[in-house]
This record gives structure tokens, C-alpha cells and sequence, in this order.
């Protein structure tokens, strides 16, 4: 087994499990739980929800690119952000820091591996674009959302698995810490190969 760590990274694309697999780490090891969308967001998921209305801004983003522009747009995003994520790391690596799990898709691979902090450790979850697709479709409300707002989604699916390939082929190249996400995974196991993977 590793030597012990305070600062657990959740990373992966949208809806392959995230902060369901942090929540239920931090609440296994009695740590803090973050994402790092409270740090900077991004412009997020494009369909309203009975708490929260799409903001105009949401959804002049999603009309006016593409999927890969939107993705682009994205790891710009978290490229700029990441001096915030570092600070929330050290911020916990002080001797007065909580232990944190810190979840989302601004976990980025090559910054990870640049912080050389045996402290740190990271993992990234993935999974087949089908299965990203269906957790989306069904999240959403696909089939009941009216003709643009599917097509804003259908951009998301596409931002969402094209995400997935690009940060995923960095975590295999730079041989980080990865789990394979299935459908028929429960939490807990999801949870539990995350944990392993952190302690590998």
C-alpha cells in the first residue's frame, strides 16, 4: 500500500460518475467533499431543471458552436483555472487543512502530474460513449424537451464524450490512475476501484 494522502482528484468528462464516487469517498473517509464547478464555472449542462432556468448566456454558448469548439472552449476553461485548483490543494496541505476529495472535469491530468505531491493522489473515470449518451438522454428529459433545446443537448453529448477522449488519452499516456465506468457498475463499486486505484 502507498503512503498516506490528504487530497483525493475525481476527474473525468460529465456523467460518468464524479461526485457520486467523491461524495461517497469523502463520507468513507470523513473528508471534505468539493467540486471544482465552485471554483470557476463553466457553462454547464443546457436544460433547465424545477430549480434552475437556463441562462441566456447558456444557450447563445450551446447554439453558436460546435461540439468540438465546445470542447475546446472547455479545456481552455480549465487550463485557466487551474492555478485555483492548486491553491484549494495547498490550502489542505496545510498543517490547519481538512482532508479533500476535490471532484470535476477541471481535474486535469497533465497539471496533476506536474504537482510532484505524494500528498496528492488522483484518479479519472471514464466511460463508453454510449453510456454517457444514455445518462445524459435520461437526466435530461431528452425525449419531452422541445427541438432546440434537444439540439442544445445532442452538442452537450457530443462536448461530453469528445472531453472524455481527449483528457482520457492524456491520463493513459502519462499512466495515471484510471477506472472504466459500466452500466452495470453499482456505486459502491465504483467507489470502492476509485479507492483502490488512490491507494495503488
Amino acid at each position: 500500500m502507498a503512503e498516506p494522502f490528504r487530497v483525493a482528484l475525481i476527474g473525468g468528462t460529465s456523467h460518468v460518475g464524479k461526485s457520486t464516487t467523491a461524495q461517497a469517498l469523502a463520507a468513507r473517509l470523513g473528508w471534505t467533499c468539493v467540486s471544482t464547478d465552485r471554483l470557476a464555472r463553466h457553462p454547464g449542462r443546457p436544460w433547465s431543471t424545477a430549480t434552475f432556468n437556463l441562462p441566456s448566456r447558456v444557450i447563445e454558448h450551446y447554439r453558436r458552436l460546435t461540439p468540438e469548439a465546445l470542447t475546446e472552449a472547455q479545456l481552455a476553461h480549465y487550463r485557466n483555472m487551474w492555478p485555483l485548483v492548486v491553491e484549494r490543494i495547498e490550502a489542505a496541505l496545510e498543517e490547519s487543512g481538512a482532508p479533500l476529495v476535490l471532484e470535476g472535469s477541471g481535474v486535469l491530468p497533465g497539471g496533476v502530474a506536474a504537482l510532484g505531491r505524494p500528498e496528492v493522489r488522483a484518479v479519472w473515470l471514464t466511460a463508453a460513449p454510449s453510456l454517457i449518451e444514455a445518462r445524459v438522454r435520461r437526466e435530461s428529459g431528452f425525449d419531452a424537451q422541445t427541438p432546440d433545446v434537444k439540439a442544445m443537448i445532442s452538442k452537450f453529448i457530443g462536448r461530453s464524450q469528445l472531453y472524455d477522449v481527449e483528457v482520457i488519452a492524456e491520463v493513459r499516456t502519462l499512466g495515471l490512475p484510471l477506472v472504466e465506468v459500466t452500466e452495470a457498475m453499482a456505486a459502491e463499486k465504483v467507489r470502492e476501484a476509485a479507492l483502490v486505484a488512490l491507494n495503488d
